[in-house]
């Protein structure tokens, strides 16, 4: 019998607040992470308004593109995929992408909204043991946000947001603090449009979280948790009625999260307290994994 061999796999993300890769190795359906990096980009302030890259941002891209190449030539995988997200849906400057194909030596694969959620969907139920049956699935980007309803450990609906942690940040870069009713009203507003609460269970059920901006905003609410030990949600309903907890000059939170994702926080909280409020949601989990595992586990099974 022949042993079955180890296998490298990894994924480059282009999200909309930074450019993650990944590899991993698997031999008999076990999975060991060895390498990952990530790069903040903000490419939405690179984007003009008719999907353009700003000709001076070109070259930081390009050059940081150079850079994720060496790192693929090093790791040498077996098998590779680069996917982007939203802020690469927005980008009409065709020419931009393949000279960013040119230096990588792969085809970047932009994602459709749903297509997103199967891979946010594919990276939970693959890193998790999930008992529930019945679950939300939350992805909070820096341009879209994604809510994924499972039923009967099935996709039952996606919707996509036209609206991300580092989108809303910038909508208020003029006001000297995050204004949070404002912010507030306005996802509200969002929501009721795109009728959110329609994916309401009969009963509450859990979400589980799977982005940066999630994974920040979850942070945060352990770092401050008291009692500690006590339930995520309360001590993330506290988080809300303290904004100073957040913004003030000596918040300790600067101690532990870095300066980017510290100025996106008020914006990720406020999107994810405007989505369980609107979906009635009784717990909340941070994912072990997400879109790029999804992409890792589809990889897994067809090299």
């Amino acid at each position: 019998m022949t042993e079955e061999l180890e296998k490298k796999v990894g994924v480059l993300d282009l999200g909309s607040n930074t450019f993650n890769i990944k590899f991993v190795t698997f031999k008999k359906n076990e999975v060991k992470s060895i390498f990952k990096y990530k790069e903040y980009t903000d490419i939405i302030a690179s984007t003009t308004l008719k999907g353009h890259i700003n000709k001076y941002k070109e070259k930081k891209f390009f050059q940081l593109f150079s850079e994720f190449k060496e790192i693929i030539d090093n790791q040498k995988p077996d098998n590779f995929r680069i996917i982007a997200t939203n802020s690469f849906r927005n980008i009409k400057d065709q020419s931009f992408i393949k000279n960013v194909e040119n230096i990588l030596g792969h085809q970047i694969n932009v994602i459709s909204p749903d297509e997103e959620g199967y891979l946010a969907f594919r990276g939970v139920s693959s890193t998790n043991n999930l008992k529930e049956k019945k679950y939300f699935i939350l992805d909070i980007g820096g341009s879209s946000t994604e809510i994924i309803k499972v039923n009967e450990n099935k996709i039952s609906k996606i919707i996509s947001l036209q609206i991300g942690s580092a989108s809303l940040t910038k909508m208020y870069s003029g006001y000297n603090t995050f204004p949070y009713n404002e912010a507030n009203d306005y996802i509200k507003s969002h929501l009721a449009n795109e009728n959110v609460s329609d994916l309401s269970f009969k009963n509450n059920k859990a979400v589980y979280g799977t982005s940066g901006s999630f994974k920040t905003a979850y942070r945060a609410c352990q770092i401050l948790q008291k009692p500690k030990g006590a339930v995520i949600k309360e001590n993330f309903l506290d988080l809300m009625n303290n904004p100073k907890k957040i913004q003030s000059k000596n918040s300790e939170l600067k101690n532990y999260i870095d300066s980017y994702r510290m100025s996106v926080l008020p914006a990720s909280l406020v999107i994810l307290n405007c989505i369980i409020n609107t979906i009635n949601i009784s717990d909340i989990y941070k994912s072990n994994g997400g879109i790029r595992e999804g992409v890792i586990d589809e990889l897994s099974q067809t090299t």
